[in-house]
């Protein structure tokens, strides 16, 4: 079998999850982490194409319920090729000797921790997937940016750059807002983003003759609330008297595996796809 990398993203809502019945007389308590799993479920599992491009319609294939996760494939079927998808079965078709037809990723979401894990294919990049699962979830709920979702940093890479970097010249931040986070690192940033009633938090640093501390609080906070999915950083920096640039939308964190052999493959991988979930994020309350 062959090696598929998984990468990871931070789903972020940008709507209430709250509605009106949950204040009413009567209404269970609210609980944010089943309303995500639930409107999320309810996503996956749509029978019908979420999003279409220019050649090409998207849907997802075999969506469950695996213990506090929601697994499932996601791809797109080309128009001139319908046969890619069996309507019957609610699933992309294989071919005989069970190789994929169409273009199709597997996908597990984390509810409890907002993080979807998904492979890339030959035609579907890393950046593709994020963007038309966050699309087609504004297209299923009639609310165009409902969701965002930005990619995990592998913060070891980014401690080693920042061991090595003996100038550091500029230093660029776009940041959002937890869910809230309980990381008192992230609460530098994230506290003010908040107070503030900020969507969206740029910050931008530059030193001409000296050096940005890495170190300072505020600093620290944007490279922690970056490589946790909360946004992205751009650094320009020197070592050896070499002008470098390092840009975090560039390496997100990876891991590869085994191609999974469709839905039961996925399971057997999950726990393996967890752990590194795990190392990547800190738990949201």
């Amino acid at each position: 079998m062959d090696e598929t990398k998984f990468y990871f993203g931070r789903i972020s809502f940008k709507h209430q999850l709250q509605g009106l019945d949950d204040f009413a007389e009567g209404a269970e308590e609210f609980n944010k982490v089943d309303r995500i799993r639930e409107r999320l479920l309810k996503y996956t599992k749509s029978t019908e194409p979420v999003y279409a491009d220019e050649d090409a319609v998207w849907r997802f294939g075999r969506v469950e319920e695996h213990g506090e996760t929601i697994i499932g494939r996601f791809g797109k079927v080309f128009t001139d090729q319908p046969m890619q998808f069996d309507d019957d079965e609610k699933d992309f078709v294989q071919s005989d000797d069970n190789e994929e037809i169409a273009d199709v990723s597997h996908f597990i979401i984390y509810p409890s921790k907002n993080v979807i894990a998904f492979n890339r294919k030959k035609h579907i990049g890393h950046k593709q997937f994020v963007k038309v699962f966050a699309a087609g979830y504004g297209n299923f709920y009639g609310m165009p940016e409902g969701i965002t979702i930005s990619l995990l940093k592998n913060s070891i890479e980014v401690e080693e750059l920042l061991s090595v970097a003996e100038r550091i010249h500029e230093l660029d931040f776009d940041l959002v807002p937890t869910n809230p986070i309980r990381d008192d690192e992230m609460k530098v940033l994230d506290e003010p983003m908040r107070e503030i009633g900020a969507d969206e938090f740029s910050i931008a640093a530059e030193s001409e003759t000296g050096s940005l501390n890495p170190r300072n609080s505020f600093v620290r906070s944007g490279f922690a609330l970056s490589n946790n999915g909360y946004g992205d950083f751009k650094i320009t920096y020197e070592v050896g008297g070499e002008t470098k640039f390092y840009d975090s939308r560039d390496k997100p964190a990876t891991l590869e595996i085994e191609e999974p052999d469709g839905i039961g493959g996925l399971r057997v991988s999950s726990e393996t796809i967890f752990n590194q979930v795990k190392q990547l994020t800190i738990s949201e309350d």
